[in-house]
Formats: C-alpha cells, structure tokens, sequence
C-alpha cells in the first residue's frame, strides 16, 4: 500500500496528541510530556524534514512531504467513498539516495536546484522551534500550504503562487 508505513506513522503522532490532549494524567511529569509535544517527521532514516511543536506541525507544516503525510490521512468529515490524498512516486532508496534534497523525485513543488542542493534543518521564520529542510522560500511555502488547506491540488496551488496557469489533467490518480 502506497504511503502505508507514512501514513502509519503520523497517524501515531496523531494518536499520540489525541492522548496528550484527552489524558494527560497518563503522561507522568512534564520532562516525559514535553518529550510528546515535539513531532519529528523523517523521509527515510536520519533524514529529518521537519520537527516541531505538534501544534505547528499539525496548523502551519513547512515541508511538502508534511503536507503529503497529513493530506492522506481520514478524515472524520469526509466520505468514506472519498479517495484518500496519496504522495505521488516512490520511497527513495535506502541504499542509493537521490542527489540534492531527497524528496525532490516525488515533490511536486521541484526546482531545477532541488536535484543538486540538500536542504539544512533550518529555523522556521515566527515559530519557535519548529525546524523545515526545505529548499522553496518560507512565504512560498507557507502560501502553498494555505492553499492545499483552502483545497487547491499540488498543482494549481503551485500556479497559484507561481502566477501561472495550472498543467491540464485528466482527474485520474494511477
């Protein structure tokens, strides 16, 4: 299943904040509840895109394979017949990582410089500790995520911020 272990995964972080917020008396003192406040988002091991307070992860997310995590998992309000959101290609290798930023075979906000430069964990602008390694602008980033939010696809999103028309597509996922 595409994103299975992805999806998986956040859906743990999730679980985890549902937890911190409905009983927090399982939690014991505040060194090991603040340990659960912080969600750390990895693409393959040792390699951290983004970490954070849960609140701005789940409320402002700056990376786009957040954006893809939390996009794919249920939603409550939506239809059960309603298709879920899934990260387009494949899991890099493990063995043979792309060059540049690892994600950047899959992500469809791809810059000719993505395929070259790694991203560096750096701060994210207003937001105390949360970190994002990605390579498009802070303003950018938080404007695409505003706009998957309001219910733009990757794509017309990108040419929402870019200025440009959206590529043409036939409405089908492989």
């Amino acid at each position: 299943m595409e994103g299975g272990v992805e999806g998986f995964a956040l859906l743990t972080d999730l679980t985890q904040s549902v937890l911190l917020e409905s009983a927090p008396q399982l939690l014991g003192d505040d060194r090991e509840r603040s340990a659960l406040d912080e969600i750390t988002v990895r693409l393959g091991p040792g390699q951290i895109v983004e970490r954070g307070p849960k609140e701005a992860i789940f409320a402002a997310p700056r990376h786009p394979y957040t954006w893809g995590l939390l996009q794919s998992i249920p939603r409550l309000t939506q239809s059960k017949d309603e298709p879920l959101v899934p990260i387009p290609g494949r899991p890099p290798s493990l063995i043979l990582r792309p060059p540049g930023c690892a994600f950047h075979p899959r992500c469809p906000y791809l810059e000719e410089s993505h395929k070259r430069i790694v991203p560096e964990l750096e701060p994210v602008a207003g937001a105390p500790g949360h970190l994002a390694a990605c390579l498009l602008p802070e303003s950018e980033r938080a404007e695409l995520w505003a706009r998957l939010q309001a219910g733009d696809r990757p794509e017309e999103a990108r040419a929402a911020v870019a200025g440009t028309t959206p590529p043409a597509t036939t409405g089908d996922v492989a």
